[in-house]
């Protein structure tokens, strides 16, 4: 449902979690790459955070998203914690950009 505003229909807002797995933290070129593509296809960056993520926080992490999301290591084998990103991003209507992996 649409809201009206000086007259003008205004869409609610499309928020998108986004998680960039240690990999891709642990090297800043691949970092600098993804957050230029973000912002390149139009998406805005409202919130980020670095999270550190241990083995526990993983485990509970795949439990409440069995099924929804790509199984891969949170935290690779060998360390007790990574370092992830999260950020929450807005994009304009619908968001056919969003890729899994």
């Amino acid at each position: 449902m649409a809201s009206s505003l000086n007259g003008r229909a205004v869409r609610p807002l499309q928020l998108t979690l986004a998680l960039l797995k240690p990999d891709a933290v642990a090297h800043p070129l691949v970092l600098e790459a993804v957050h230029e593509t973000i912002l390149s296809n139009r998406f805005l960056i409202v919130r980020a955070k670095e999270l550190r993520c241990g083995r526990e926080d993983s485990r509970r992490f795949y439990r409440e998203h069995a099924g929804r999301v790509q199984r891969t290591a949170l935290v690779p084998a060998g360390r007790a914690t990574s370092a992830l990103w999260a950020g929450v991003l807005q994009h304009k209507g619908t968001c056919p950009l969003c890729v899994q992996g």
